[in-house]
């Protein structure tokens, strides 16, 4: 295991946070004077966190420590008329999505997997349904379908809500802690889900789900363990995930869950999470 900060170096790490979001400019335009990277993340009307660059984190903590012992100082009060483009304390975006933009930036792995995906949906649906469902089943004897159920979705909403969390989930773990992260996460916690869940069940199944679990649960252990490294999921939404694969195994839903496929996953990204290093190479970054 490596030592040293989690994260990579072009991260951010949260500096302090503040009961006062408005008195927040000054700093702001105090840091950024200073050549640092800074970002403000306004929770609520009375909490805000102050995040900088790694590499910025000496200067920076001398600067915020001036500016807890007098917010009023001079130094923060004038520090805009030195700039010559003040930076905004809150950017408002724009109403264009560009999802064809933002799509080509994805990272390699999340781009095949949810094309992969689209299209075993396609034929599933609307060209072969049963060559299909029988070409990607789990079968004992056939080591590529130990994965491939994770490419089968049986409904639109299945589909739609798992290349959501993919998509989301994925490319922020690819770009913060490389591809090879993301495809370690994907092949072992895939591997195991569809095992557990043709154990414990039967062959019938299908989804990316495990995989989405498992990318959940690294994010959450991976916080507990990098507390200082920016959060990749709330806790609010991991206690929404939790509590929908309880909803699951109560068997009270109309629908038909893979279960065991969500929990076994969760609980290897989980250990995948708690187990990885904490520095990683930076020169794997993904799509930018």
């Amino acid at each position: 295991m490596g030592i040293g900060v989690c994260g990579l170096h072009r991260a951010l790490i949260r500096l302090g946070q503040h009961n006062h979001p408005r008195e927040l400019q000054g700093l702001v335009d105090a840091l950024q004077l200073a050549k640092i990277q800074v970002e403000v993340r306004i929770r609520d009307s009375t909490h805000a966190e102050i995040w900088i660059s790694e590499k910025d984190q000496v200067t920076a903590s001398v600067i915020w420590s001036r500016f807890c012992k007098n917010p009023q100082a001079d130094e923060f009060q004038q520090a805009a008329w030195h700039l010559e483009r003040p930076k905004p304390l809150v950017k408002y975006s724009g109403s264009n999505l560009n999802l064809l933009s933002r799509a080509i930036k994805l990272n390699p792995l999340v781009q095949l997997i949810t094309i992969i995906c689209l299209v075993t949906f396609i034929s599933l649906h609307y060209l072969e349904p049963q060559a299909t469902f029988n070409f990607f089943k789990f079968s004992v004897v056939s080591w590529p379908t130990w994965f491939s159920p994770m490419f089968l979705h049986f409904d639109a909403l299945h589909l739609v809500f798992n290349l959501m969390w993919w998509i989301y989930l994925g490319d922020k773990i690819a770009k913060r802690l490389g591809t090879f992260t993301l495809m370690t996460l994907c092949v072992l916690s895939g591997l195991i889900s569809n095992w557990m869940q043709y154990l414990l069940v039967d062959g019938n199944f299908g989804g990316l789900s495990g995989v989405v679990y498992a990318l959940c649960g690294f994010a959450w252990l991976r916080h507990i363990k990098c507390p200082n490294e920016e959060t990749m999921l709330s806790t609010a939404v991991i206690g929404m995930l939790l509590i929908w694969m309880i909803i699951g195994f109560a068997d009270v839903l109309f629908i038909n869950m893979a279960n065991w496929a969500h929990f076994f996953g969760l609980l290897s990204g989980a250990l995948i999470g708690w187990l990885w290093p904490r520095m990683t190479r930076p020169s794997d970054t993904g799509t930018s």
